[in-house]
């Protein structure tokens, strides 16, 4: 927090320095409204105490999936929960406060979208779940129509096989990864006024085609999510997700993973 006040006050002193002294007020009262949002905690966030489980997915809300703290932008947010919906996915928080979970949400630029959740309770068996939206085969080359479908397979690890998965968990100090990469990261301030656009950082930046990755952990509590537009080679998570998806048999064949 105390970085994000430095930066505050270095937005300021840019943009007020650069305009006359009777409209300095103004753009300061401006800006303070622009940065407020973006102000939050980068620590782990708690999860809203509404219990959701007895909703269904069409009274669940966005904020049941992403609370307003949870550093994903509205639009986003708005996005992220209708594919979940499409996928038939809950909250990650409904595992409760006795367990563990992470959900990699792929989005892929041409492609239907996917998921595989890590479920570790304290007590219980340790499941992977997979969502991915498929397209049935034609009955004919000269059916035009083809259905889609919701592959969810759903596998119990051995205790073996689990271990290994909360310890490369673990290893990846998941809950105090950035949130985002260069791509995601959300501008500091961005508004218009007085015919100027002001945003810090300034400049285009440019967007990787490819597969955008929702990941999202929950611990007894603590929750906390990442944006990828790309899980790059040197990506703590990269691995982990390739491992689920593998064993989902999500990944496409003679791939080292989702692009």
């Amino acid at each position: 927090m105390y970085s994000q006040i430095i930066r505050f006050r270095l937005a300021v002193s840019t943009v007020c320095g650069s305009m006359p002294k009777q409209t300095t007020l103004k753009a300061a009262a401006l800006l303070v409204l622009a940065i407020l949002p973006l102000t939050s905690c980068t620590s782990p966030t708690s999860s809203p105490s509404k219990d959701t489980a007895k909703l269904s997915l069409e009274e669940l809300e966005v904020s049941d999936y992403f609370a307003r703290d949870s550093g994903v932008d509205l639009k986003d947010r708005v996005y992220f929960v209708s594919v979940l919906k499409e996928l038939h996915e809950r909250p990650l928080n409904e595992v409760g406060r006795n367990g563990v979970a992470y959900r990699f949400i792929a989005l892929p630029s041409f492609y239907k979208p996917l998921c595989v959740t890590a479920y570790f309770p304290d007590d219980g068996e340790t499941l992977i779940t997979g969502k991915q939206i498929i397209f049935e085969p034609r009955a004919s080359k000269s059916d035009p129509s083809r259905r889609q479908i919701l592959k969810a397979p759903k596998i119990q690890l051995s205790d073996e096989k689990a271990a290994a998965f909360k310890k490369a968990f673990k290893q990846v100090n998941f809950f105090w990864l950035d949130q985002y990469d260069q791509y995601t990261r959300p501008p500091l301030f961005e508004f218009d006024f007085n015919g100027r656009h002001f945003s810090s950082p300034t400049g285009d930046w440019c967007i990787k085609d490819g597969t955008l990755w929702v990941v999202e952990g929950w611990d007894h509590g603590a929750y906390r999510v990442l944006q990828r537009q790309i899980l790059s080679d040197d990506e703590p998570v990269r691995q982990l997700a390739n491992s689920l998806l593998a064993e989902c048999k999500f990944l496409p064949e003679n791939t080292g993973g989702i692009y």
